[in-house]
């Protein structure tokens, strides 16, 4: 099992852009993919694995002002957690995984919290 915690506003995945023919991912998209990446090679070290992978995700977004009484309970703030999710898994080609289809198990929650950042835990499956 691997655990990670990427520090920070958690950055959804955003649509591709086209500019000049050319279809391209969109600089915050790509920055945040990046930050996700590094944190990751910090704690794993190694080739990219062949095998399945169970990822469990904890979103922790900000707390609005004077409500701290929310700390921990479920966060329904707009931003959509399969966009966040697909931004790490992404984040994590080629690093922990060869490809992100190799995740065969995903679960995701969001909360409130006074620190930004994305908690992730990986599970590594041997196929016998």
């Amino acid at each position: 099992m691997i655990k990670l915690t990427v520090l920070g506003k958690p950055q959804p995945k955003q649509r591709p852009r086209m500019s000049n023919g050319h279809v391209y991912t969109p600089k915050p998209t790509k920055e945040y993919e990046n930050i996700v990446g590094w944190t990751a090679r910090t704690v794993f070290k190694g080739n990219p694995s062949e095998q399945p992978f169970k990822v469990v995700l904890d979103i922790y977004l900000k707390l609005p002002q004077r409500t701290t009484h929310l700390e921990g309970s479920w966060c329904m703030k707009n931003i959509d957690i399969d966009n966040v999710a697909k931004s790490v898994l992404d984040g994590l080609n080629g690093i922990v995984w060869l490809d992100d289809k190799q995740v065969v198990e995903l679960s995701i929650r969001k909360y409130w919290s006074k620190e930004e950042r994305i908690e992730v835990e990986l599970i590594e499956h041997k196929i016998e």
